[in-house]
């Protein structure tokens, strides 16, 4: 797919949402949080193709971004 958009971000907020299973141990409530302030989070699950991550929503909607390089996000398409 192609450059859909792309949403400028705090790249220390993106990092540390963009966990993997063995480096981070949650419970879910920090998302829930941040997800309940009206903030994305950003994750990969196993699946989840090399060089991108996921990035949740508020309204639960999940699209695959990836880093732009410039501070940016690119939306890649759908989970």
């Amino acid at each position: 797919m192609g450059k859909m958009d792309i949403d400028p971000i705090d790249e220390d907020a993106a990092h540390d949402f963009m966990l993997e299973d063995e480096d981070f141990e949650d419970d879910g409530s920090e998302a829930a949080r941040h997800l309940a302030e009206g903030r994305p989070i950003y994750y990969a699950e196993p699946e989840t193709p090399a060089g991108l991550v996921i990035r949740e929503s508020p309204d639960g909607s999940r699209v695959y971004v990836r880093l732009d390089g410039q501070g940016g996000l690119v939306v890649v398409g759908p989970v």
